[in-house]
């Protein structure tokens, strides 16, 4: 990070770092074409490892300034020029780092995800007489993104009350797994 005051606006650069990291793309080149390849990709790389340790270790702002100046991501002229930024950024982008954090320690082991889903309950009757009406269904539609670049796929399910309940009672069990990884 120690050429991040050459940048004509340090604290951007460091916004569309942590953009980058939550999925944005960013046309680096196209933005500072003053900065050769190997410095933007140097700065984005130590800036990214910078707020990734500072938000995974939940560190406060003494502690992110203690790392700050123990010179591992950037030294001397250049953390007094630019220190203000980057504690500015990592204070005001700290829960979108941190939700990239998660999503990265979720696709580790999760290949397919959920991209969004669908629902609608049916109501089937046996005959032409309400008093023989069966259970509700509930029809959900799920439809899931891969991370290795296949199309989205859609699944139907078809589910009686019982068995939505169990999905239910299922997914909030996956869910508190996952809002409890530490990062």
């Amino acid at each position: 990070m120690d050429a991040l005051p050459h940048l004509p606006n340090a604290e951007k650069f460091l916004h569309e770092v942590v953009d980058e990291m939550n999925g944005g793309l960013i046309a680096w080149q196209l933005r500072y074409p003053d900065l050769s390849p190997k410095d933007i990709d140097r700065i984005k790389v130590s800036s990214s490892t910078f707020f990734r340790q500072a938000v995974g270790e939940n560190l406060n702002k003494e502690q992110v300034v203690s790392l700050l100046q123990s010179g591992k991501y950037i030294k001397g002229e250049a953390l007094k020029q630019a220190g203000m930024a980057i504690i500015t950024v990592w204070s005001s982008r700290r829960e979108e780092i941190q939700k990239s954090l998660k999503d990265v320690a979720t696709n580790q082991f999760a290949e397919t995800k959920l991209a969004d889903f669908d629902w609608r309950v049916q109501l089937t009757m046996s005959s032409d007489r309400i008093s023989v009406l069966r259970d509700p269904l509930t029809l959900l539609n799920l439809i899931l993104d891969s991370n290795n670049g296949k199309p989205r796929q859609e699944v139907l399910l078809e589910l009686p009350k019982e068995e939505l309940h169990k999905l239910i009672d299922t997914l909030e069990k996956v869910n508190g797994v996952v809002q409890d990884l530490k990062v």
